[in-house]
C-alpha cells in the first residue's frame, strides 16, 4: 500500500472514532430539533439576496433551525418589515448600521474598529432569540453577528462576508 492509502485509512479510523464518540449527542440534538417543529419557512420573494434555505449548506440549515427553535412563534411580517426598515434606514442618509450581540467578541471588535476610524454607526443590540436574527438568516444566509450594513448594502460581519467590515475600503465608509 502507498503512503496515501495508509493516510486515508488512518484518517478514516480517526473520523469513525470521533463520530462514534459524539454520535449520541448529535442524534439527540437532531431529534430535539425535529420534535420542536423548528422547520424553516421559505425565504421571501422580495428580499435583497432572496436566499432560499434549500440552497444553504446542511450546517447553515441546521443553524437556522436552531435559531428558529429559540425564537418560537413570532409575527413573520412584522419581523421582516423591521429588518427591511433597518436596512433601508442605512441608505438615506448613507450610514453604517449593525445588528449585534452585546458581548460577542466580533461585535465588540467591530464597535472598536469603527470608533477608531471615527465612523458614526448605529448599533442595534439584539438577543440570540430575536426574530430579526432569524429573518436575517432567511434573507442573507447567516445568523452570526455582527451583521453590518453600509449604505443599505449587507457587507457581512467583522472579518467575513462580502467584503466584511475589516476588508472594506475605508473610503467607502460614510463619515
Amino acid at each position: 500500500r502507498s503512503k496515501s492509502d495508509l493516510f486515508y485509512i488512518i484518517c478514516s479510523l480517526f473520523a469513525m472514532d470521533i463520530i462514534r464518540a459524539y454520535l449520541p449527542q448529535l442524534l439527540v440534538a437532531l431529534a430535539l430539533i425535529q420534535l420542536s417543529g423548528a422547520f424553516i419557512r421559505p425565504a421571501s420573494t422580495t428580499g435583497a439576496s432572496n436566499i432560499s434555505t434549500t440552497n444553504l449548506s446542511f450546517f447553515k440549515q441546521l443553524k437556522l433551525k436552531i435559531v428558529s427553535a429559540g425564537v418560537g412563534d413570532y409575527d413573520v411580517a412584522a419581523a421582516k418589515a423591521a429588518l427591511d426598515d433597518f436596512i433601508a434606514s442605512s441608505r438615506d442618509p448613507p450610514s453604517v448600521k449593525m445588528l449585534t450581540f452585546q458581548t460577542c467578541p466580533f461585535c465588540v471588535e467591530a464597535r472598536r474598529y469603527l470608533d477608531e476610524l471615527d465612523v458614526p454607526y448605529v448599533d442595534k443590540v439584539i438577543d440570540r432569540n430575536d426574530p430579526l436574527r432569524l429573518e436575517l438568516g432567511k434573507e442573507f444566509g447567516r445568523t452570526s453577528m455582527p451583521a453590518v450594513f453600509v449604505n443599505g448594502k449587507f457587507i457581512g460581519g467583522m472579518n467575513d462576508g462580502s467584503p466584511g467590515l475589516k476588508n472594506l475600503d475605508v473610503k467607502d465608509l460614510p463619515r
